[in-house]
């Protein structure tokens, strides 16, 4: 029985107090002296748990009082335990405070598991106190900061320029918000899913896109991209939980980008042929491979094979992360054998900055689109093209792809594109063409 008579402190990692009988206290060797010592820590190989045919001990090397080092198998009546899984984790345990107490200086000889035990209860506490105070303290970063956090965790996981800037981008528009709302000093914590909605109702009411409103999936994209950003914050203890989870996506609109009608796309191509060879060249990669403008801009003169008859897409602008090859059609190698093609070294992109071939920079994803939008702007005007509406930069992947579905299959196009489900592939079939082979239905019933 232990008596609160008199009172020592053991020294570990940190003080505690522990009340014992003087008796008790020699077992330890002598209070603070030798039993307890953490410099020169005496030498001993740590405790494992033996599990043999005839016998169950505990297997370890320490050093004695005396100075020498020597082997021990102590079983403390491990083998009366028959039950397996019970001896098992009742030898785990030992091995678990024999090792503490060794750890911390103590001589075996003096071994107390009463001791070890609250040793390491006590050593847990601390670390979860500690644990905690992190938390606290993390959870109380300024907003704007755990922001700009949050960023470079989520940018160092890639290599993809389009990501790091997409992060970027919506980084900066919370943080602008926060400025002008008067909202750069509170702590991280402290925005909630509240602030989330009214934050989200600003982006959809306050901010104004192009065709004077914010679409859908820009909305949805705004709840996606931040959640990704602040679950970075969780799983770094800022946060107990993401403020941007359970946010209510809006229903999906149906694009407006549309597919080129063939007689459109053709005059198209011909006036790029004649005032603008580096789009045209754009354009014609897109049509027959599928590639998206991101992938484009970052293709360099070597992933042009006409040799092998593909074309390399690399996997730091790929949508899945992977390389693909996509084929270039017998039709179009001639293309790709213009002098163009040759005059320039093989490391160089393709579409640099001002879409011209750069030995380093590769074309901004606006550049060309604002091109190819002010080319399609004039040719509408001049009454070269029947249609406008819904035309786009991108409209030549679509185009393609219901070329390709219309004339070898959904299998063929599945490959080319690079999708990795049929589905994705189906959204491609063009409903217009599908729909104009509804005139020629004839049938008996009328």
């Amino acid at each position: 029985m232990w008596k609160k008579s008199t009172t020592y402190t053991l020294s570990i990692n940190y003080h505690f107090l522990l009340t014992t009988t003087g008796t008790q206290l020699e077992q330890f060797g002598g209070g603070n002296q030798q039993g307890m010592r953490k410099k020169n820590l005496p030498s001993f190989k740590p405790a494992r748990l033996v599990i043999g045919t005839s016998r169950t001990y505990i297997a370890l090397k320490f050093t004695t009082k005396a100075g020498k080092y020597v082997p021990g198998k102590p079983t403390y009546g491990l083998g009366k335990v028959w039950n397996m899984e019970q001896r098992k984790r009742r030898g785990n345990q030992l091995v678990e405070r024999i090792n503490w107490w060794l750890g911390e200086g103590f001589f075996f000889e003096d071994f107390c598991e009463i001791k070890a035990a609250e040793g390491i209860r006590l050593e847990k506490l601390q670390s979860e106190d500690v644990a905690e105070n992190r938390k606290l303290k993390l959870s109380q970063t300024n907003i704007i900061e755990a922001i700009e956090e949050a960023r470079q965790f989520t940018i160092a996981k890639t290599s993809k320029k389009s990501v790091v800037n997409t992060m970027s981008s919506k980084a900066r528009i919370l943080t602008a918000y926060l400025k002008e709302k008067g909202l750069a000093e509170m702590s991280v914590s402290e925005f909630t899913k509240h602030d989330v909605r009214k934050y989200l109702m600003y982006y959809k009411v306050e901010r104004v896109g192009l065709d004077g409103n914010i679409r859908n999936i820009t909305y949805n994209n705004v709840i996606m991209h931040n959640s990704t950003m602040w679950t970075e914050l969780v799983e770094s203890e800022y946060l107990a939980k993401n403020p941007w989870f359970g946010q209510k996506r809006l229903p999906e609109e149906d694009k407006i980008r549309q597919p080129f009608e063939e007689e459109d796309a053709q005059v198209i191509l011909d006036y790029l042929k004649e005032h603008d060879k580096r789009l045209y060249y754009a354009c014609v990669i897109m049509y027959i491979t599928g590639i998206r403008p991101v992938e484009l801009v970052g293709l360099r003169f070597r992933d042009i094979n006409t040799t092998k008859m593909n074309i390399r897409v690399h996997a730091n602008s790929s949508k899945l992360s992977k390389f693909r090859w996509p084929r270039i059609p017998k039709k179009y190698i001639p293309v790709f054998q213009e002098d163009f093609w040759t005059k320039y070294p093989a490391t160089y992109f393709v579409f640099g900055i001002n879409s011209l071939p750069h030995p380093s920079a590769s074309a901004g994803k606006e550049t060309m689109k604002t091109k190819h939008k002010n080319i399609l702007d004039l040719l509408y005007i001049e009454g070269e093209i029947k249609n406008r509406e819904g035309y786009q930069f991108y409209s030549w992947k679509d185009t393609g792809a219901g070329d390709i579905i219309d004339e070898l299959g959904f299998e063929v196009a599945q490959v080319q594109l690079g999708h990795k489900s049929a589905k994705t592939t189906m959204r491609y079939a063009k409903k217009q063409r599908i729909n104009k082979k509804m005139l020629g239905f004839s049938s008996d019933l009328q």
